[in-house]
């Protein structure tokens, strides 16, 4: 039987004689999987009938399904969590059981509590097998890079853990979808280059970027944002609205890039990323500081937008496609207007005229994360 502390002390004393008649269970049992470390971390309480001070420590075992024997160890009666690592008998892409249960004095033992995860840290891609790809900021990506993101993300289901295909254009299978609409949240899918969506965005890109300005910029990637609860947010809040405003607009809004997204494909946790953020459905402080502390600001012009936009992380910059519910339209002066859904700054906002500002996130649904290089 082999052991499974890592890097972790045990101060239970060996119990003298085989244990005794089993009592209650410990409470709240739960295990996390952890594929940045990576690692599998138990948490538990202690059993609600027993007194802690009676507690001399506790078990903790584990074994591949299938497998005859356990791997345990034991932890002192102080510590209610346990930390397993790679290399202490846990294997990736592997069913694991995993159990605990509470040890007293007096050699009388709790029952076992017990959980299964599935241990996987490699590429989400099926017949892959490489380990998944570490971002810069320590997050682990679902798959081992771009190429099977891409091929995965095309035919399969998006619910977190889920391998069925996905249903027509629904980036769900018919299970999951709409459970979707209120635990999933919020992916970029990178575009073909040669696809049809890829081009109609990249020419309606090219087509309104004004000919004063030069030449284009080189669009290198564009991003689908799938985000199933803020589409749910951003149609009630269309219907919501008098039938004369429901006609949403298709705008450009240009805001901080601060994810290396070029390199890691997909949307990062850094709250400063607005890009990121933004496609999450999250009206940043920054954003509305920027903006003069009216709104989110976007423009029909991309190139209005691009002035927006900035970078902290290579050359690279991005603009967001969204949908945007206007609704009743106002001017607005640098201190704000209530009463309308979204005004044109005026000249002392630092905004031109053809600008509009929109207070309630609810009313933007990001559709594309147009990734570009400008010189």
């Amino acid at each position: 039987m082999g052991s499974c502390l890592d890097h972790e002390e045990s101060s239970k004393e060996d119990v003298d004689g085989p244990l005794l008649t089993q009592g209650p269970k410990v409470e709240r049992f739960t295990v996390t999987v952890n594929p940045s470390e990576p690692s599998v971390t138990l948490r538990w309480d202690p059993p609600a009938d027993w007194d802690v001070t009676e507690i001399r420590g506790y078990d903790v075992r584990f074994k591949t399904l299938g497998a005859l024997e356990y791997i345990e160890c034991q932890v002192g009666a102080s510590q209610t969590t346990h930390t397993l690592r790679v290399g202490s008998g846990l294997e990736p892409l592997s069913s694991v059981q995993f159990e605990v249960r509470a040890v007293q004095d007096a050699g009388v033992a709790g029952e076992w509590s017990s959980d299964s995860r599935l241990v996987d840290w490699h590429c989400r891609f099926p017949t892959c097998g490489q380990n998944r790809m570490r971002k810069y900021d320590g997050q682990i990506y679902d798959f081992c890079g771009r190429a099977c993101a891409r091929s995965y993300c095309s035919r399969h289901c998006m619910f977190p853990s889920c391998v069925c295909l996905k249903e027509g254009d629904d980036w769900y299978c018919s299970q999951h979808k709409e459970e979707a609409l209120h635990t999933v949240g919020a992916f970029a899918l990178e575009l073909e280059p040669q696809s049809d969506k890829f081009k109609s965005i990249h020419k309606r890109f090219k087509k309104a970027w004004p000919k004063t300005k030069g030449n284009a910029p080189k669009v290198n990637f564009i991003y689908k944002i799938i985000n199933p609860q803020v589409t749910k947010h951003f149609e009630e809040y269309l219907h919501g609205l008098p039938v004369s405003y429901r006609k949403p607009s298709v705008l450009y809004h240009g805001t901080r890039l601060d994810c290396d997204m070029a390199e890691f494909p997909g949307l990062c946790l850094n709250p400063k990323c607005g890009v990121c953020s933004t496609s999450r459905g999250k009206a940043l402080s920054l954003q509305l500081e920027e903006g003069g502390g009216a709104g989110l600001c976007f423009s029909a012009n991309p190139f209005r937008s691009h002035s927006l936009a900035s970078s902290t992380m290579g050359p690279h910059r991005a603009v967001l496609l969204c949908k945007v519910a206007m609704g009743s339209k106002s001017k607005m002066d640098s201190a704000g207007e209530v009463g309308v859904d979204s005004a044109s700054p005026s000249p002392d906002m630092g905004r031109q005229t053809g600008d509009i500002m929109v207070r309630n996130i609810d009313a933007v649904c990001p559709l594309y994360i147009i990734l570009y290089t400008y010189s």
